[in-house]
């Protein structure tokens, strides 16, 4: 096995930008998960639920301590639009170790999950792990929420890192639940496909395309993407496709780029020339 020491420039620079597009997806997707549960029990918190654990969060086995972010409802419990603003303090840890601070507000136009309803999410602020997260995402729910469900989904996001790095990310994507839609208040049975494309730059570096070619597949009880495929250009010139593999709630994914094939270790965000196994294949 050789490290990625050994990989050729264009390859470890699809790879790190692959690590880093991982990362951001992961990190957005987990803050959506957020929103899409506050959402879905709405009208439970404005029956006089909001405290959290009056209504017991422990039962839900979300989050680490059983307490959840604090909630203030904004608007009437009678008409619309409405607000939900929720405030992770200076940290909430959810069931597998994220750890977010910052604030959520969450904007409703009527009954969530309702066919044509619109929801935008502002993030202020919002620190998941270590990355700060600013910026709006503005959805179009479509679906009875029985039998079907999406969400038409515009992004415009600014991820800052620790040591100052920033990238900016603006999407086009739609979010089909695909699994958990008859379980309101249970997040560990959902499964969400995702489709689309974002463009990315960052600040100092490159630009890319993240076009995704077969549906990444995020499951409520993984932190990571299982399954899907996408495929990155890079400064315009460089094509890569990154394989999530075929389900399995693992911290690896493969990319390939003229033949050569590394794997990506998510948790660690190293590359790897020729890692024999991958997924069980």
């Amino acid at each position: 096995m050789q490290s990625s020491d050994s990989l050729d420039a264009a390859t470890l620079k699809s790879a790190t930008i692959a690590l880093t597009d991982n990362k951001l997806e992961t990190i957005l997707s987990d803050a959506e998960y957020e929103s899409d549960f506050y959402s879905g029990i709405e009208k439970l918190l404005w029956n006089g639920h909001h405290g959290g654990m009056k209504w017991g969060w422990k039962d839900f086995n979300h989050y680490k301590g059983g307490k959840g972010p604090d909630i203030e409802l904004g608007g009437t419990s009678i008409t619309y639009p409405r607000t939900i603003t929720l405030d992770y303090g200076d940290s909430t840890i959810i069931h597998h170790d994220r750890v977010l601070k910052g604030k959520v507000i969450i904007e409703i136009s009527a009954p969530p999950r309702t066919d044509g309803s619109t929801r935008k999410i502002t993030y202020v602020n919002l620190v998941v792990d270590t990355i700060k997260v600013n910026g709006t995402s503005t959805s179009v729910f479509k679906g009875d929420n029985k039998t079907s469900a999406s969400e038409n989904c515009s992004e415009d996001i600014k991820f800052v890192y620790s040591n100052g790095k920033e990238i900016t990310w603006k999407g086009q994507k739609v979010r089909n639940w695909v699994g958990g839609l008859n379980t309101d208040t249970l997040r560990s049975d959902d499964v969400i496909e995702i489709t689309g494309k974002v463009n990315a730059s960052i600040t100092g570096g490159s630009v890319y395309l993240k076009e995704i070619t077969v549906p990444l597949v995020r499951k409520g009880d993984c932190k990571y993407i299982v399954s899907g495929v996408i495929q990155l250009t890079v400064d315009n010139t460089l094509v890569s496709s990154v394989d999530y593999g075929t389900g399995d709630c693992d911290a690896s994914a493969t990319l390939t780029k003229d033949g050569t094939t590394v794997t990506l270790d998510l948790t660690k965000n190293e590359a790897h020339k020729d890692l024999p196994h991958h997924h069980g294949k």
